[in-house]
């Protein structure tokens, strides 16, 4: 897998139930498993509920050129489970006993959580007949092709696919606490998460929680249950971070925080940005195709451009930054991983200082800069030290009305906070360390 590449934004593609069925290994328990119907939700929450600090630091583990994820610990029903934490995807998948092509270091298990079901395809909460989301059964029932019996998810993600039966069960995350639905991996792609990485935890609108079914979002979830506020806050460095849920953390600000605008869809699905169609390499202003509407997405580690523009800035470099070794070679390292070539170099330091800044402008009113430092990470291979390009291209932008997305590699180094309340994203550069 290259996790480099990971794009863990949402791509909607249609899906069938017809996959081949997956054996579930059950763990002995006098019923097999436990579908529930309309469950008992109301009274769970008030018997397990407790109110909650305003606001929790959760530490965030992870990097770019090792992982290419940053995660946190979740626990379901008891059982902790590492989750990247994707601001690009809106879903919660874990994987359970008996997935196919899970690589998990954790498994989630309904027989060993107390309150944990799997949630009946017959409950009026699976139901995608009202969705606009892509491939809804005629009965409008999405069923668990695994496990026929429980509702079923599936989705895409650029790392992969995964599929299997919703779960209901508590999730802890940092002390909070909710009762929610989410996706248990039967069936997984064996790129899907790099290890120690078992799970996914989507932190974007419920609107892009398409599986077909639509269910409440961990942070929404939180919000809703645990009395936080609305708004949540990032902070990545080179080894990992903070997540704080309800609120910020002003001590691992280097400045104040400066706000812009969200440019939502309606209804919401993705943290939106304008991007002002242009971009600054060094002191000159670089207008891109296809530059205007990008997203915020700690799920994916680069900065990703359209096919026109990468171009752009590519021939921008190989007709001012010749210089550097091997940027105008027949097999220039300046290039998207989707050409097959490769994007790193053995150029040493002091040539890539010589690289100049890109400095992204973001809601009209925050400039990002990017040093070479930056968006050429250091990746280590087979005992040799190389530096890799932190930006490609995809095609696949345009069919999710994107022309770009700011990965971990714009991000880092930044206090970023997404204000849902007040439908704003701010930023602030952050200290050294933001643990």
């Amino acid at each position: 897998m290259l996790v480099f590449y990971l794009l863990a934004f949402f791509l909607l593609v249609s899906t069938t139930c017809s996959s081949p069925a997956v054996l579930l290994k059950m763990e002995k328990k006098a019923a097999p498993y436990v579908i529930g119907g309309e469950s008992g939700l109301a009274a769970l929450r008030m018997a397990e509920y407790q109110r909650t600090p305003e606001r929790n630091n959760i530490t965030l583990k992870g990097n770019i050129p090792v992982l290419g994820v940053y995660y946190v610990n979740l626990t379901i029903g008891g059982q902790t489970i590492a989750v990247q934490v994707d601001t690009g995807s809106s879903n919660l998948a874990v994987p359970l006993h008996g997935c196919r092509n899970c690589h998990s270091y954790a498994y989630y298990s309904v027989t060993k959580s107390k309150h944990g079901k799997y949630l009946s395809c017959l409950s009026s909460a699976c139901n995608c007949s009202s969705s606009s989301c892509y491939h809804c059964p005629s009965s409008g029932r999405y069923c668990s092709a695994q496990l026929p019996a429980a509702c079923g998810f599936h989705i895409r993600y650029g790392s992969g696919a995964i599929e299997g039966p919703v779960v209901e069960d508590f999730i802890n995350l940092g002390g909070l606490r909710a009762y929610l639905a989410f996706g248990g991996m039967l069936n997984s792609t064996p790129q899907f998460e790099p290890s120690p990485v078992s799970g996914i935890m989507g932190m974007a609108y419920k609107n892009l929680a398409c599986s077909p079914n639509t269910f409440e979002p961990v942070f929404d979830a939180l919000v809703n249950q645990a009395n936080i506020s609305n708004i949540f806050s990032l902070c990545l460095n080179r080894s990992g971070g903070r997540l704080t849920l309800g609120g910020i953390d002003p001590s691992i600000n280097a400045t104040d925080i400066t706000y812009v605008p969200l440019n939502l869809a309606n209804p919401p699905t993705y943290y939106r940005v304008n991007l002002g169609g242009s971009i600054v390499v060094n002191a000159s202003k670089l207008a891109l195709p296809e530059f205007d509407v990008g997203i915020v997405d700690s799920g994916t580690t680069l900065l990703v451009l359209t096919p026109n523009s990468f171009k752009t800035l590519k021939n921008y470099m190989e007709t001012n930054y010749c210089h550097i070794r091997g940027l105008c070679d027949l097999h220039s390292w300046w290039t998207s991983n989707q050409t097959g070539l490769n994007p790193c170099t053995k150029a040493n330091a002091s040539e890539l200082k010589a690289l100049p800044n890109i400095t992204i402008t973001v809601g009209g009113g925050v400039n990002i800069t990017l040093t070479s430092e930056d968006y050429m990470y250091p990746y280590t291979h087979h005992g040799e030290s190389y530096h890799c390009l932190g930006i490609m291209s995809s095609k696949g932008l345009s069919s999710l009305g994107l022309q770009a997305i700011l990965g971990d590699v714009v991000i880092r180094k930044h206090v970023v906070v997404f204000d849902r309340a007040h439908e704003r994203i701010g930023f602030a550069p952050s200290l050294r360390h933001c643990m």
